[in-house]
């Protein structure tokens, strides 16, 4: 399938956003996937939460044709980012600086997308607990 072309991010947009990595495409092909159910419901507004680099935001707004998508992230670099893919694609984005859906009215997303970067932890900060 498709995928929003990141030809305008920097080796200074890398070092502030994480880059899309396997889940990011993982979830793409699943957005894919439930194309018609997700057209069937006709949302008019869809949300992402911590969109990086805009890609999956950048495809729902596409593949879903065209509803108002609202990616909302607390890194200022990230929301930047988001509108650069958007504008790269022809997708209409709004990238809000916010933390988590803070930002959002209750009860106005019709569809929710949060794909939050995995990071391992090492156990001492976990606290050793047994959760790892």
């Amino acid at each position: 399938g498709w995928v929003p072309p990141l030809d305008h991010a920097t080796r200074d947009d890398w070092q502030k956003v994480y880059e899309p990595s396997e889940d990011t495409f993982l979830l793409l092909d699943a957005l894919y996937a439930d194309r018609a159910a997700l057209r069937a419901s006709a949302p008019r507004v869809v949300a992402e939460i911590g969109p990086g680099s805009g890609v999956v935001a950048s495809y729902a707004a596409t593949l879903l044709r065209r509803p108002l998508v609202v990616a909302v992230d607390v890194n200022v670099a990230a929301c930047d980012l988001t509108r650069r893919t958007a504008a790269a694609c022809g997708a209409r984005v709004d990238a809000l600086r916010g933390d988590l859906a803070s930002c959002l009215r209750p009860g106005t997303v019709d569809v929710l997308i949060f794909n939050p970067p995995y990071v391992p932890t090492p156990d001492a900060e976990v606290g050793g607990a047994g959760l790892s």
